[in-house]
């Protein structure tokens, strides 16, 4: 799955930081793979 930088995700897990799991935000920089994020549609 491809991301645009305006779309907002949903980190689902994340495998170098743990902590992020949860949270929501727009695409930026993370430590994060595309698989480990889903949008949430807004």
């Amino acid at each position: 799955m491809t991301f645009n930088a305006d779309d907002e995700v949903l980190i689902v897990s994340c495998e170098d930081d743990p902590r992020a799991a949860g949270r929501t935000g727009r695409i930026a920089p993370v430590l994060c793979h595309a698989h480990e994020l889903t949008r949430t549609g807004r």
